[in-house]
């Protein structure tokens, strides 16, 4: 949430985005790739959970995301875990 709120100067001035003034840069990047990891491990937990048939009645958010996007999907240049992670993070923002 800090983040989110932060002045980056490089959003003013583009130049200077190489000095990464004040860190944010790389704050950003590393709070992006912690989120992808708790994401992954989401998805993967889901993925066990729908080969083990333990989705019986209960179904969420994911759950639907992996039952409609398939890895044949030409839908972008992304594959479909990044598709369904991407929603997923989008939807219960």
């Amino acid at each position: 949430m800090d983040l989110s709120g932060a002045f980056v100067v490089s959003d003013a001035l583009p130049y200077l985005r190489w000095l990464d003034l004040g860190g944010y840069e790389r704050a950003m990047k590393k709070t992006a790739n912690e989120l992808d990891q708790v994401l992954e491990g989401w998805l993967q937990e889901h993925k066990q959970r729908n080969i083990s048939g333990e989705v019986k009645g209960h179904s969420d958010f994911m759950d639907v995301m992996l039952s409609n996007v398939t890895v044949d999907d030409k839908t972008s240049s992304y594959d479909a875990d990044t598709i369904t992670k991407a929603t997923c993070l989008v939807r219960f923002r």
